[in-house]
């Protein structure tokens, strides 16, 4: 289960579905971006690992995909959790940034200035839930892209291209 939520977060932060990476109006990375950046290498190493494991995913994406007549998520989770745990212990990777309220916070800041810009150029924004929901579900409870993302993917790429 762990696996799990740790994919939909991580591919949601990392603009792998419909939060795309921040960017400020320069054209810069925001400082919250080069976190996303750490979080999407972060599961890189991990899906790597499983990989080399002999798990048969396919990484795509930002996440990973696989038949699940072959696998089951009782093994993937297993196999998640041991890459995480001897990642850490060897230092390749760090603790998990969605674990950390104040870089979940600066996501989020983002995350408003994006829903900010959507608004703008005419695209519907749901409204946000407060910051600490948003915190408090790793960043799983909403995107400004989501309403976007009910239309077409047309209508997605050019929301993508105003406001990233």
């Amino acid at each position: 289960m762990l696996a799990a939520a740790a994919v939909v977060v991580a591919l949601a932060l990392t603009g792998c579905t419909h939060a795309p990476v921040p960017v400020t109006d320069s054209g810069t990375l925001s400082p919250a971006a080069g976190a996303v950046h750490q979080v999407a290498d972060r599961y890189d190493a991990i899906y790597s690992c499983m990989v080399d494991r002999g798990l048969p995913i396919t990484i795509e994406n930002g996440g990973y995909s696989y038949d699940n007549t072959v696998l089951d998520q009782g093994t993937i989770d297993a196999t998640f959790d041991t890459c995480e745990s001897e990642l850490m212990s060897s230092g390749e990777i760090g603790a998990d940034p969605l674990d950390d309220p104040a870089y979940l916070s600066a996501v989020f800041d983002d995350l408003l200035v994006q829903a900010e810009c959507l608004v703008s150029h005419g695209y519907p924004v749901d409204e946000p839930p407060s910051r600490e929901a948003w915190i408090d579900s790793k960043g799983a409870v909403w995107s400004p892209f989501d309403a976007v993302a009910d239309g077409t993917v047309e209508t997605l790429a050019e929301a993508e291209s105003a406001c990233l």
